[in-house]
């Protein structure tokens, strides 16, 4: 007798890891599969993930000069003018407030923060960390945060902006955060919606799915079913607007529905004035989500 439909599309992945790192559910199936790799959904969170995990070698190169170029330095009044809605979004720091941002590129937003916040940046890439330290004389270790060994409680606020896709153990980067927090102190985090309306038409072809580049694949239930497991309390989880280009517009329209008429808009426009006209988009598959670690640990005596 045939298999109903939903269990035959079921198909165990060649995981290294033990279970979805958002809840350790063991049950996933391949969703699809897409530049050589399947993506497989935890059937009890809906997080998805690449699988195989590339090497560690293989990510290094990825980050690459040539990558910072293209990826961060063009269109940064735009980037810009996201960053300060964040900075808005996180408020006045206390006296002295610490702030870290992980991953911090080319240091905008470093930049930025660093007029109300006493910053620091983690970047995996030399080159960045060493472009922002000359430019702004901003301190950048190098390195991963779960690998950095900062003292409990260092800072007030941890910073993850577009981060926690790109790496193989965002768990790691989470428990982490939590233990280099002062009790109260808040970290934020930008990813894609693996649950929105947009992710769950496109299927494949939505914009986000681009491994090896993003390894993870967030839903609102396994963002806050990873932060709560390291002891965060999850303050706001919700739809993250930006601003854009018109020719970064057509770009992302390309990429995500590989039309020949979206590549033809994204050339003519790349160089043109009216292609670096600023728009703000908000398709609700981007969600900002904010917790804290609590001012007295779970179970103790207030």
């Amino acid at each position: 007798m045939r298999e109903p439909a939903a269990r035959a599309r079921c198909e165990r992945i060649p995981e290294t890891r033990n279970g979805c790192v958002a809840c350790g559910s063991s049950l996933s199936r391949v969703a699809f599969r897409k530049n050589g790799y399947a993506i497989a959904r935890c059937l009890d969170c809906g997080h998805g993930w690449v699988s195989p995990f590339p090497g560690r070698e293989e990510l290094a190169a990825l980050y690459n000069e040539e990558f910072f170029e293209i990826a961060y330095f063009q269109d940064q009044d735009v980037r810009r003018k996201n960053f300060e809605l964040w900075v808005r979004a996180i408020g006045m720091p206390p006296a002295g407030g610490r702030l870290v941002d992980v991953g911090c590129a080319d240091g905008l937003f470093l930049e930025i923060s660093a007029k109300e916040w006493d910053v620091r940046g983690i970047e995996i890439s030399r080159f960045a960390a060493e472009s922002i330290r000359a430019r702004l004389g901003i301190p950048v270790d190098v390195g991963e945060l779960p690998d950095l060994s900062y003292p409990d409680g260092s800072f007030d606020v941890v910073t993850m902006w577009d981060v926690l896709e790109h790496v193989p153990n965002p768990d790691a980067y989470v428990r982490s955060a939590f233990r280099v927090l002062r009790p109260g102190g808040r970290v934020y985090i930008t990813t894609g919606d693996f649950d929105s309306g947009m992710a769950r038409v496109l299927g494949r072809k939505w914009r986000l799915i681009s491994p090896p580049f993003h390894l993870h694949f967030f839903s609102r239930r396994s963002m806050r079913r990873m932060l709560e497991s390291a002891g965060f309390e999850v303050r706001t989880v919700e739809t993250s607007g930006r601003y854009v280009t018109l020719r970064h517009l057509m770009f992302i329209g390309h990429s995500m529905t590989q039309l020949g008429l979206c590549r033809v808009l994204y050339e003519r426009l790349r160089d043109s004035r009216i292609g670096k006209a600023r728009l703000y988009v908000d398709v609700g598959d981007i969600m900002l989500v904010g917790a804290s670690r609590p001012e007295v640990p779970p179970g103790s005596a207030r």
